[in-house]
């Protein structure tokens, strides 16, 4: 596994009048309706403000040629396809679709929806439930399935990376009604994942006390950390320092939706890409929840790893370092 970390040298410079706007293309939205798996309405939220802003991909027409794997985005909780305001919550994938188009992407290449209400103050209430799962799994098929693509890359921030891993790898969910449908495994059709600021054993400020009443934090659909670990259970802070004072200390009582993607082994990707900042204000200093990397891909082949950027800096100049990545071009590291 190769493991780069980066200074703070690189920032995004792409220009403040460079604006992205979807959304879905006309071609791309009569297909969906076409088609009665999909239909636009699974993607499109016709409710939310700035509807240019909320999806984005497609072709032009339907004769126009796809150059580039195509790829799908997931957005993190609280944040939408593309930049929304002048808060960094809600800068979507702007950024990073920016870098892609200056190296000849173009939207029939490039597609992402909105899967939330875009609303940070409701973002606590947010479960990874069967619905979002659902929606993603759909979202993958169709964009393969319109494209002809034989292959997709899948790109994920912070609670997409898990809703996506778990659209990916398919098979039951972890539900309380039994009324979620079993999903087909689709790993055989994703050439990369690129997993950003990720939470796959949980986060350290999802205690046991905030599961109660923040369900972005729950025991079930959320990112609860666990609190048994044997040897530092009744330490104050211990969930993300502990390592560094005795060694690995883990604990398998986190999150039952991590824990069930976790527990199946199922490599999501052929190559699989984790980029995160040690710095973290949203998964907590040091990366640390019991012992393991949280933002460590459990089977990653690469690692970026920033040391002062927020949680959505790190999404939004990490464009070039996963071109480099997916296009297999290390010279720019």
């Amino acid at each position: 596994m190769q493991m780069e970390t980066q200074d703070e040298l690189f920032i995004n410079t792409e220009e403040e009048d460079s604006i992205i706007k979807g959304p879905f293309t006309d071609d791309f939205v009569e297909w969906l309706n076409s088609e009665t798996q999909f239909g636009s309405r699974l993607f499109v939220n016709n409710s939310l403000v700035n509807g240019e802003l909320n999806t984005f991909g497609g072709k032009k027409n339907r004769e126009e040629k796809i150059t580039n794997t195509p790829i799908v985005f997931f957005h993190g909780n609280g944040d939408g396809a593309l930049k929304s305001g002048v808060d960094e919550f809600g800068s979507g994938w702007s950024d990073v679709m920016l870098t892609f188009m200056k190296h000849g992407y173009k939207p029939s290449s490039m597609y992402a929806y909105t899967y939330g209400d875009r609303d940070m103050k409701t973002s606590y209430s947010r479960e990874m439930r069967c619905n979002l799962v659902v929606r993603a799994n759909r979202f993958i098929a169709a964009v393969l399935e319109y494209t002809g693509a034989k292959q997709v890359d899948v790109i994920g921030h912070s609670m997409g990376v898990s809703i996506a891993r778990k659209a990916i790898i398919g098979g039951r969910f972890v539900d309380d009604d039994g009324n979620c449908p079993e999903l087909e495994m689709m790993n055989d059709r994703i050439r990369n994942f690129v997993s950003i600021s990720g939470a796959h054993y949980g986060m350290c400020l999802c205690t046991k006390d905030l599961a109660v009443f923040a369900k972005a934090c729950g025991e079930i659909f959320g990112f609860y950390s666990g609190q048994r670990c044997h040897i530092a259970r009744d330490q104050v802070g211990a969930c993300n320092t502990f390592k560094h004072v005795k060694g690995e200390c883990k604990t398998e009582d986190y999150s039952l939706f991590l824990k069930n993607i976790n527990e199946r082994e199922i490599k999501e990707a052929e190559r699989i890409l984790s980029i995160w900042s040690e710095n973290d204000e949203v998964i907590g200093p040091g990366n640390f929840v019991w012992g393991r990397k949280t933002s460590r891909h459990p089977y990653s082949d690469k690692e970026i790893i920033f040391f002062n950027k927020t949680h959505h800096q790190t999404k939004n100049d990490a464009g070039i370092h996963i071109y480099n990545f997916i296009n297999e071009n290390f010279l720019f590291y």
